[in-house]
């Protein structure tokens, strides 16, 4: 495919991305289905124009929901770990030995949802809703260890998902999705 059509799929698959967060300023309830949602248009970007070509549509997407989305955990969440496991997803993919594979995503998760849960709690004074619960539990120490465990569940969720999705539009989209992209 060449370069121009490249960039103008990359700048449909951004603005669609836009406008997927945008719902979440309307229908909050549904914020990380939205972010899942964003995500899959980097996937679909990189299968289909190459992965520079979805890096800058990773930083045009990530630039202009900052400025629009009125609701910015949504996109530091889209920007800081759905968006760059998107990414990384590639890469570890390619690791052919299952046991090793799994270890990799395992570390990647407690990687990444503790410095989002640290940059969220410390730097922006963002704490979940459970504080109040835990605290009343008398369980306040055991905040990060349980928000980290469910935060590496919801990954591991997220990556099978994924994986499930990406084997599909392999399988039964990708050909017909093809024709008109040539």
């Amino acid at each position: 495919m060449k370069t121009p059509k490249k960039n103008a799929i990359a700048g449909l698959c951004s603005a669609l991305s836009v406008v997927i967060l945008l719902l979440s300023n309307f229908i909050p309830i549904f914020d990380l289905t939205f972010i899942i949602a964003a995500s899959f248009l980097i996937y679909f970007c990189v299968l289909e124009c190459g992965i520079i070509t979805a890096v800058f549509m990773f930083i045009s997407t990530s630039f202009f929901s900052f400025l629009l989305v009125a609701d910015k955990s949504t996109v530091f969440t889209y920007v800081c770990i759905i968006g760059l496991y998107a990414f990384l997803k590639i890469y570890i993919d390619k690791i052919q030995q299952k046991a090793i594979k799994i270890s990799v995503k395992l570390l990647t998760f407690i990687l990444v949802s503790t410095a989002y849960y640290m940059v969220l709690t410390f730097l922006f004074g963002i704490s979940s809703g459970y504080n109040d619960w835990f605290v009343s539990a008398g369980l306040q120490k055991a905040i990060p260890v349980i928000m980290i465990i469910l935060f590496a569940i919801f990954m591991y969720v997220y990556d099978w998902c994924t994986t499930r999705l990406l084997m599909l539009y392999f399988h039964r989209f990708r050909k017909s999705i093809a024709k008109y992209l040539k």
